[in-house]
């Protein structure tokens, strides 16, 4: 482990202990009219200090000029008279904040069986990268059928002029207490780490609290039934449920992946949580979430393919399709255990060549991020690599010969469909056992990898490695029914029916 980073159990303490430090020296700076602003920024300190802290923010600033600048514009944006401001189609919608163009996929089965409920109408808020793709409407696979997309609006559109003026004011005060909070900080973790900790706080607690303030324009434009996020770990999973503790609206969050590192996830506060399967479940409790609060539904975005015909269990023809699906830096996966997994993927190809290596990026890496990896490794001979953008996993999976990834999820996926995975983690730093679960074949090398493509050219040891990872599947995904988008459906429309933030 890097010298600047900590263990994630060490830096989620010293990340508690310093909002609450910061929280009791200048308790208005965590405060956003009601708002409680402190989780959100306990889960920045918490990934600076698991992640280690970035160079760039070793001088401490406690005025951050771009935060008055963003505000600004906000306000010259929310007093702009515009022809279609965003309006909800009825009273009480549902509300789903969406961040990643991807959690669509997740959501338009979960739509449609809403609207088979004849459940409150659904409306959709983009952030980050989702704006991208909101502008009037959001195109789906649901249009080739004939039905309306699902209303999509930015967040920034929804502001009330109200709203952030009460940022301006959140920002005056801010340096002020971050200046009260320096020396405890400096105590608790040394002179140098605490000024680039101050410095993440006040370049983090204003964009905090302006998202805060859109979701509360949100809450006072529709006055929604339910909040809905996709996310128990990022910053958004702890903006979201205290704007809805604070305003008395509940609050849900839907599973994109499956839950699995419970120290990540600790301090999150939505009023339930759906999670895949037994498994998920059991990291909630870890991560000290109720029980109560923690529902099983399966995964929605899987429901099509356990619906599909599998396809014959008879290995794909030459040349073997090899379907690589990239993650990105983040967390426990680096730079150089991404370059390393590449560069084993190649290994693993060139044993099966002739083979077709498709590469699919992770949907939220940066951009050219695994272009620039691939671009630095010579491609073996019989290999035929490409990158994909076009086609996702669920697209080209019925004609693969291997799936090969860390630890994403794609393992689920490659089960349903009966290929084979192969789990690459050359650094020892995997946040999941699928290997062990019997999901897959896990290596740590090169070798080990080209090993176990060699031994997957055995079709009695393919067919072995496909049943082991379809046994595992319900400990991990439910009931493989295809009904966990009604299931999800089911649980919104019995928490939008009661309204009023309900924890019990």
């Amino acid at each position: 482990m890097p010298p600047d980073r900590l263990a994630p159990a060490d830096a989620r303490a010293i990340a508690a202990a310093l909002v609450r430090e910061l929280a009791a020296s200048a308790p208005s700076t965590l405060d956003l009219d009601g708002v409680d602003l402190g989780p959100a920024l306990e889960q920045q300190l918490f990934f600076a200090l698991r992640d280690g802290l970035d160079a760039s923010v070793r001088r401490v600033s406690h005025v951050d000029v771009a935060a008055f600048a963003r505000i600004t514009a906000a306000l010259g944006y929310s007093l702009l008279p515009r022809r279609q401001r965003p309006r909800s189609r009825e009273s009480s919608p549902i509300v789903a904040l969406i961040r990643q163009p991807a959690r669509m996929a997740i959501l338009e089965p979960i739509e449609r069986a809403l609207r088979r409920l004849d459940g409150p109408p659904l409306e959709v808020v983009a952030v980050a990268q989702a704006t991208e793709r909101a502008a009037d409407g959001w195109p789906s696979k649901s249009d080739l059928a004939g039905t309306a997309p699902m209303p999509t609006h930015r967040l920034q559109d929804v502001l009330l002029p109200g709203e952030v003026v009460r940022m301006w004011r959140y920002q005056l005060r801010l340096p002020r207490g971050l200046r009260a909070a320096d020396r405890a900080w400096s105590a608790a973790v040394g002179s140098s780490r605490a000024a680039g900790l101050l410095t993440i706080a006040a370049r983090e607690l204003p964009r905090i609290a302006l998202g805060a303030a859109g979701l509360r324009s949100v809450v006072g434009r529709w006055r929604p039934s339910l909040l809905i996020g996709f996310d128990e770990v990022g910053t958004w999973s702890r903006i979201l449920p205290a704007v809805a503790h604070a305003s008395a609206v509940s609050s849900l969050n839907l599973p994109h992946a499956e839950a699995a590192m419970p120290v990540a996830i600790a301090g999150a506060d939505y009023d339930r949580f759906a999670v895949f399967g037994p498994r998920a479940a059991a990291v909630l409790r870890k991560a000290g979430i109720p029980p109560e609060r923690v529902v099983e539904i399966g995964a929605p975005h899987f429901d099509a393919l356990v619906a599909r015909p599998r396809p014959p269990a008879t290995a794909p023809a030459r040349p073997r399709r090899i379907l690589y699906a990239a993650q990105y830096v983040q967390g426990a996966m680096t730079l150089a255990g991404l370059e390393a997994c590449h560069r084993a993927v190649l290994a693993a190809a060139t044993a099966a060549a002739p083979s077709e290596l498709i590469v699919l990026p992770h949907p939220v890496q940066p951009a050219g991020l695994i272009e620039g990896i691939a671009g630095r490794q010579p491609v073996p001979t019989g290999v035929d690599l490409r990158i994909e953008h076009g086609l996702g996993l669920h697209d080209l999976l019925d004609d693969a010969w291997l799936l090969v990834t860390a630890w994403s999820n794609s393992v689920f996926e490659a089960a349903l469909r009966g290929v084979p995975s192969l789990m690459i983690d050359v650094e020892h730093a995997s946040p999941v056992a699928y290997a062990e679960e019997g999901l897959g074949i896990g290596v740590d090398t090169e070798t080990g990898a080209a090993a176990a493509a060699r031994a997957l050219l055995d079709p009695a040891y393919r067919a072995a490695t496909v049943e082991r990872a379809t046994a595992a599947l319900a400990e991990h995904l439910g009931p493989l029914d295809g009904r966990a988008a009604e299931r999800a459906a089911d649980l919104i429309v019995s928490m939008a029916r009661r309204k009023v933030h309900d924890p019990e």
